[in-house]
């Protein structure tokens, strides 16, 4: 009775040997997952490559009504394109316009205005003229040149001009500091006369003065006192009037900015403008002077 019991008795699961069996069971589970996961990975990659080989397939397959369709908005768009863009365009092109054109107005208005400002300060030196070429030190003192220019235009310009009879507001040299160590070219000295008919008969006296007598071994020189925007205009005539000098017209300039000239004992004028020619035949006289007799 006690054997039969015996024989009959089951194994704990904590026992030796049932711990044998549970690690057999898992490894049997492990062995199963490694397959199924190995199967499944061939399965998706021989799917996707079937995809990949039969999308041109799937592509040529696509229905007429589908692909005459996306033609007709591939074309549309095409439309819509071109259209805005050329809407664009011509708007920029209009814009251009108007901008040139306002353009084109303001710098007719600033070169109006300048022609003012330039006439202004012209006007404000009407009675002025420039001496070229004295010797630094001539005058006995440098902070007062009116007693040095009057003793000049009595003595050296025109002995005939009475003394005193010439009334100067201010004389001084180009403000510009002493003259530097070495330099050779002196300062130009700045008349200013109260009357513009003294300044006009001291200057053209001392015209043919100049040109016939040296000041101390100096060739002298007097121009009118001009703004340089002036000054830069009559220099683009230089080349004609020594064209004209050369043909013994007589040239001259006339302000504000008007090349003169003697031909046929009359004196032709023209304005300066950089393209002006008179041996032009395009270009006629503004009006004729007959000489004062």
């Amino acid at each position: 009775m006690n054997n039969n019991q015996g024989s009959g008795k089951q194994k704990r699961p904590g026992t030796p040997g049932g711990a044998q069996g549970n690690n057999k069971k898992k490894q049997a589970k492990k062995l199963d997952f490694a397959s199924t996961t190995q199967e499944l990975s061939l399965s998706s990659h021989a799917n996707s490559k079937s995809q990949a080989d039969g999308g041109g397939a799937v592509h040529e397959q696509q229905p007429q009504w589908f692909t005459a369709y996306e033609q007709r908005l591939e074309d549309r768009f095409k439309s819509l394109y071109l259209k805005i863009k050329l809407e664009v365009s011509e708007a920029l092109d209009f814009h251009n316009e108007a901008c040139d054109s306002k353009v084109k107005e303001l710098q007719s208005e600033i070169d109006k205005c300048w022609d003012k400002i330039d006439d202004l300060e012209n006007r404000a030196r009407r009675n002025n003229i420039v001496l070229f070429n004295i010797p630094e030190g001539s005058e006995a003192n440098p902070s007062n040149c009116i007693d040095f220019v009057n003793n000049l235009i009595t003595e050296f310009i025109d002995p005939n001009i009475p003394e005193g009879s010439v009334d100067i507001q201010r004389a001084h040299r180009t403000p510009t500091g002493p003259p530097r160590p070495g330099q050779i070219k002196p300062r130009p000295i700045h008349v200013y006369f109260n009357q513009f008919s003294q300044k006009e008969m001291v200057r053209k006296a001392a015209i043919p003065a100049f040109k016939a007598t040296k000041y101390k071994n100096c060739k002298l020189f007097v121009a009118e006192d001009i703004s340089k925007r002036l000054q830069n205009k009559r220099k683009e005539m230089l080349p004609t009037f020594k064209k004209l000098r050369e043909e013994g017209k007589r040239p001259f300039f006339s302000y504000p900015a008007i090349l003169k000239y003697w031909e046929n004992g009359a004196v032709k004028v023209f304005k300066i403008t950089p393209d002006v020619n008179p041996f032009s035949r395009q270009n006629t006289p503004l009006r004729s002077q007959q000489p004062a007799l």
